[in-house]
């Protein structure tokens, strides 16, 4: 009964391998080449991650030349200003990862322009508006609220 129940346990643990295994390889991939919300909402995840991980490269290709971000109190800031923020950040934080966003964000697209409102507890925090120019996502204009009222 003991080889039984330890030939079941090895079993078992095959097959609990294999369906990890086979459920990673089936995941589809997180695409940011496509006009869709999915996309979008990748583009996004990816922007968090380059920020807090410093990566320049990334951020250059993503915020269009003319790129500004205004914060709450109305300070404005451009995509040399944005990128560095990043390096500075990273350096700061080596360790920090991508928290998840409290709600999943509100993603409108209208031919070649999305717009994705973020919000917290129903109130409106961020939102961040992009163009589709060469196959890929660009970030425009970003805009926060405080969230203190």
């Amino acid at each position: 009964m003991r080889r039984l129940s330890a030939a079941m346990r090895a079993i078992a643990c095959a097959c609990v391998l294999v369906a990890v295994v086979a459920g990673a390889a089936s995941a589809a991939p997180c695409t940011e080449t496509a006009k869709t919300a999915d996309s979008i909402k990748c583009v996004e995840d990816h922007w968090q991650a380059a920020f807090i991980g410093g990566d320049d490269a990334y951020l250059s290709q993503l915020l269009s030349d003319g790129y500004q971000s205004y914060s709450a109190t109305g300070d404005g800031h451009d995509r040399a200003a944005i990128i560095g923020f990043a390096k500075d950040y990273a350096k700061a934080h080596p360790h920090d990862k991508p928290a998840p966003p409290p709600m999943a964000p509100d993603v409108q697209i209208r031919g070649d322009v999305a717009v994705v409102f973020w919000r917290d507890k129903g109130k409106l925090t961020s939102v961040d508006s992009f163009y589709w120019s060469d196959n890929r996502w660009h970030a425009w204009y970003s805009q926060h609220a405080s969230t203190s009222k």
